[in-house]
């Protein structure tokens, strides 16, 4: 069904749940807050423009702290376009360049580098069944993948590291993302190209907060199939709309 976006501006009172109003619910099993409401915002299908700040805001009002770099982002906006698009855009207060925020045995691994703004196409897809390396079948649920569409963003490994671990972790432009629950965990993943245009993916566990390097034969087959769905999904070809037909 297509929707407008019928509503834009702050949304402090869905965030903060004042005045009655229904307030935005973190996703169960995501344990960092600032990851658990955006997972929510996804989640719940929610529309709007959500201010970077107010995120921050009610984060610190509950005594809550992120790893996800907030104070960064001046505004999250999604939306159900009239095309029948889902529009994910995160805009930040300027153009992105920070340490990654997590560590990779024991040590921050690179940087991450964005445009200041980064519009997604949002896909729903459910339902995901995979056939593993050892034969054995996996169904993926509650999956979500987004595509880049507009603005670019780069995850740059530090030499040793990338040395260190070869294929295992890259430097990566990033084309997509996705979120999957896996026997029931909360997944996310970053899908993108090496600097020799090889397909690649990452994977994070967001109940156990921590990227999953090494990662299992599993999870790296899981992450491909997601990425090549991704790409399937943003090359598909496009309605195209006629030309206006003159009343009769």
């Amino acid at each position: 069904m297509i929707r407008r976006l019928l509503v834009t501006g702050p949304l402090l009172l869905l965030l903060s749940g004042a005045a009655g109003e229904p307030r935005l619910a973190p996703a169960e099993g995501v344990t960092d807050p600032g990851a658990a409401l955006l997972v929510g915002l996804v989640l719940d299908d929610r529309e709007g423009t959500y201010p970077g700040p107010e995120f921050l805001a009610r984060l610190r009002r509950e005594g809550l702290t992120s790893r996800i770099p907030l104070e960064k982002v001046a505004a999250v906006i999604r939306s159900h376009e009239p095309t029948g698009e889902t529009r994910f855009v995160l805009r930040f207060k300027g153009p992105l360049d920070l340490e990654i925020p997590y560590r990779i045995l024991g040590y921050a691994p690179g940087a991450m580098r964005a445009t200041p703004e980064l519009v997604l196409e949002e896909f729903q897809v459910g339902q995901f069944p995979l056939t593993l390396p050892d034969g054995s079948r996996r169904v993926c649920t509650d999956v979500r993948l987004w595509a880049v569409r507009k603005g670019r963003m780069e995850v740059d490994i530090d030499a040793w590291l990338d040395a260190l671990l070869g294929a295992r972790l890259d430097d990566m432009t990033i084309t997509g993302l996705g979120l999957a629950r896996i026997d029931g965990v909360w997944h996310a993943f970053s899908f993108g190209r090496t600097p020799r245009g090889h397909g690649a993916s990452g994977a994070f566990d967001l109940a156990a907060d921590e990227v999953l390097v090494p990662r299992g034969e599993d999870i790296r087959a899981t992450g491909r199939a997601l990425r090549l769905a991704m790409e399937r999904l943003r090359d598909r070809p496009r309605p195209v709309e006629g030309p206006a037909q003159a009343p009769h």
